[in-house]
């Protein structure tokens, strides 16, 4: 659904975006707490999207997260909407 959709409808693209993954945040802290691995940035509801992969990047180092990596791979680069879609991701594994 386009942003100009959500905006006519009386709800912003972004509360929506952020509302979808409310929580996810603290669920990936507290993972990263839980790990014996130091160096985990802390993530919030609307972190930024270098924090994001930031966070992929500590969790999953041999991923392809980094805009370096993913212009190698011929692969395109994670959105924030994308890389807190992989978080979700990695949260419902553990």
């Amino acid at each position: 659904m386009s942003e100009e959709r959500w905006t006519r409808q009386g709800v912003s693209w972004t509360h929506y975006w952020r509302t979808k993954y409310a929580g996810f945040a603290e669920k990936a802290n507290k993972c990263a707490n839980l790990s014996r691995r130091p160096g985990a940035p802390t993530l919030r509801d609307d972190s930024e999207r270098q924090t994001l992969i930031a966070w992929l990047v500590w969790c999953d180092p041999n991923g392809c997260w980094t805009d370096e990596d993913c212009d190698y791979e011929d692969f395109d680069r994670l959105t924030s909407s994308g890389a807190w879609k992989a978080i979700g991701a990695m949260l419902e594994e553990e």
